[in-house]
């Protein structure tokens, strides 16, 4: 399954992270400080 989050905060990356270990292929929507960090711990 593929899956787009769009806004990443707490609940969001919450989700994404439950549909990444279920094995969902994850495009992330993010800004700011969160997708700095994103970038940079993964």
């Amino acid at each position: 399954m593929k899956a787009c989050i769009y806004g990443a905060g707490a609940i969001g990356g919450w989700i994404g992270a439950r549909l990444a270990q279920a094995g969902c292929t994850l495009d992330v929507v993010a800004r700011g400080a969160t997708l700095e960090a994103l970038q940079r711990d993964g």
